[in-house]
């Protein structure tokens, strides 16, 4: 994934986005969920320490953090999707 698509991506979604870290955590935190070793993981996201991944890419999330993810993926995936001051955040 690069960075680029990213960036076009959030921004067809009328979206900010926050660093190319946070576009990492998501796989990170997803494969931790799925049982892959932190080791993997660090590999996977080509780290030089396993502790760089522990502590600041797999994150684990409780199941309304999910849900909420699960919403605002579904909303990325709607070509009419347009922000509302409840959807947009903060500026």
């Amino acid at each position: 994934m690069k960075q680029g698509i990213v960036a076009c991506s959030l921004s067809s979604a009328k979206l900010r986005g926050h660093g190319w870290p946070a576009a990492r955590r998501g796989p990170a935190a997803n494969l931790d969920r799925l049982g892959v070793s932190d080791t993997l993981v660090q590999i996977i996201l080509w780290h030089s320490n396993v502790a760089t991944t522990k502590a600041h890419y797999i994150k684990s999330a409780e199941q309304d953090v999910r849900d909420a993810m699960g919403r605002l993926e579904t909303s990325l995936l709607d070509t009419n999707w347009t922000p509302t001051p409840s959807t947009a955040g903060p500026n």
